[in-house]
């Protein structure tokens, strides 16, 4: 079963203790050496870095998203399935 929407629930429970040290929408992390891997196999000097790894990420897909939602109709006026008229 494994959706999209499961893992990111993962990703989250696995962060939960760290959604208060969120500054500026920053996660700030201690530099103590405990090295964690992420959900995507990159290794992380800690889990606090995993976690903001992935609060990054996240961000960014949600950016990606609101840009997508946001982009406005072409330029070009559809007259029938196979005649444009293009802006003068």
């Amino acid at each position: 079963m494994g959706s999209t929407g499961e893992k990111s629930n993962e990703k989250q429970d696995q962060c939960h203790e760290f959604w208060d040290m969120v500054r500026n929408g920053k996660l700030v992390c201690a530099s103590d050496y405990d090295p964690a891997r992420g959900p995507y196999g990159k290794m992380h000097p800690n889990k606090c870095a995993t976690c903001q790894s992935i609060f990054e990420q996240e961000a960014n897909e949600r950016k990606k998203n609101e840009e997508k939602s946001s982009v406005k109709p072409s330029n070009y006026a559809k007259n029938s399935p196979n005649e444009y008229t293009y802006p003068q």
